[in-house]
């Protein structure tokens, strides 16, 4: 009996005292987007956050029992990184090579620094998902695809080659390519039909076997992974749409439809945070709803979110939407125009104004152009201002579309894009955003009316002539 016990009371020692070892994480950063660096670990809901030094420095050590997926944050720049206790990883980039789309300039070293360099270069080597790409026939699309496959097993292999991977990260690595192209599949056979309704052609069965072929019952080991945590929000959430279509008598967008989902988030089989994750998504166009349901979002909110920073996050969205109400004073703004002079609100004092933020990659944006053009010509003798500010990140893109569409109004650029002041002062979650603003500066309808919507052009000449 002494002796079973004795083997007890080593077994678990052994499993109380696993022993740690630090990822020791340095590096460099240029023009970084802010003053602190986040390392953040989903598996362990832990987050070290680390200031940088003058020189945009930092060095951190983290205490790991084994490897884990993680990321580092700086700003709204996002960077993979695989942490081995007993390593090192060093990094040095310039943040706006991440801005500018070539992230793959990062330079890496330090005996445990193989695998992130490979995360990150599989990083920027994809499809773009846009309306062309949807539109595409099966055919093309599948080449497309092949394509990248093509390119991720090329790289690969090339940093396999120099490098000995553990099973563990190989697993991970495979993980996440699957569920790349499982991506582009599941994307496809939900927006190629809209986007090409005549296309008759089927969709291959095997689309969807790519789709099925992603494991929805590994979370404890996965869930740390945001490419796999975001698979199954999609999965879950789809689930979801399907109960709320299927139900004929919700009205979409009316109060019943939201507590619904609500309801069907809090007893879906999805892994809490993924809820979490649904819960955010549901409550992220709060902005744009009517009275009677943010009035149910601001009395229901905590039950579909859990996370201190999603609630904190949410709450401060209701603290700006109060901000910006009918009657009070409208954010200012200071951005270049196309000529690359400063325009500021300030400015268009005794004019209405008339705001479209937008972005070149925003299909509904684009939709709303011709709508817009046709406006500003009808009451161009008017005192309102068309503003259409761009959120893109991409300015070069921008410019080109302005001056081969010949978009007219004031075109303003927002530097910062999701992250700008506008987005930030409207809590802008969604584009296109229509703002309508008086001839004293002051807010009539922060989320206005589309210009296909005849009643916003009424709107306008009614404020122009007061």
């Amino acid at each position: 009996m002494k002796k079973i016990a004795l083997l007890f009371l080593i077994a678990f020692t052994v499993f109380a005292c696993t022993k740690k070892s630090p990822v020791t994480i340095t590096g460099k950063i240029t023009n970084p987007l802010n003053e602190t660096v986040v390392i953040q670990n989903d598996f362990l809901d832990q987050k070290d956050t680390i200031t940088l030094g003058e020189d945009g420095t930092f060095s951190v050590e983290i205490n790991l029992d084994k490897a884990y997926m993680g990321y580092l944050w700086n700003g709204n720049l996002r960077m993979a990184l695989y942490m081995i206790p007993g390593t090192t990883i060093n990094l040095d980039f310039n943040a706006d090579d991440f801005e500018n789309g070539s992230p793959s300039d990062t330079i890496f070293s330090g005996d445990g620094s193989a695998p992130s360099a490979l995360l990150l270069s599989l990083q920027d080597k994809g499809l773009r998902l846009s309306v062309p790409l949807m539109k595409m026939s099966v055919d093309s699309f599948v080449m497309q695809v092949d394509s990248v496959k093509t390119l991720i097993d090329k790289t690969v292999n090339m940093f396999s080659a120099e490098n000995k991977f553990s099973e563990e990260f190989t697993d991970v690595l495979t993980l996440i390519e699957k569920i790349k192209i499982a991506g582009y599949y599941k994307n496809y056979m939900n927006y190629h039909p809209r986007f090409a309704p005549t296309d008759t052609t089927s969709i291959p069965e095997s689309f969807q076997e790519y789709v099925d072929g992603i494991p929805l019952d590994q979370v404890d080991k996965y869930i740390g992974i945001t490419d796999y945590k975001s698979f199954l929000t999609m999965h879950y959430q789809g689930q979801i749409q399907e109960e709320l279509k299927a139900d004929t008598t919700l009205k979409r967008a009316s109060v019943d439809y939201f507590s619904k989902n609500i309801d069907l988030i809090l007893t879906s089989e999805a892994p809490a945070r993924v809820k979490d994750v649904m819960g955010r998504s549901l409550v992220s166009s709060y902005s744009y709803m009517p009275d009677s349901i943010q009035q149910l979002i601001k009395s229901r909110y905590k039950e579909v979110l859990t996370d201190p920073e999603n609630i904190k996050e949410f709450e401060g969205v209701v603290a700006t939407i109060e901000k910006t109400k009918p009657g009070t004073v409208a954010p200012s703004f200071n951005y270049t125009d196309i000529n690359g002079d400063m325009v500021s609100s300030e400015s268009l004092l005794g004019k209405v104004v008339y705001i479209d933020v937008w972005a070149t990659w925003c299909g509904p944006c684009r939709g709303e152009i011709p709508s817009l053009k046709k406006m500003e010509e009808e009451l161009d003798d008017k005192p309102i201002a068309f503003v259409s500010i761009s959120i893109d990140d991409d300015k070069e893109a921008w410019e080109k579309m302005v001056k081969e569409d010949e978009l007219g109004g004031l075109q303003l650029f927002a530097e910062g894009a999701w992250q700008s002041d506008i987005t930030k002062a409207y809590a802008i979650r969604g584009i296109p955003r229509f703002i309508m603003i008086d001839k004293e500066g002051k807010i009539v309808n922060a989320n206005a009316s589309r210009p296909s919507n005849p009643q916003t052009k009424e709107k306008l000449l009614e404020l122009a002539e007061m």
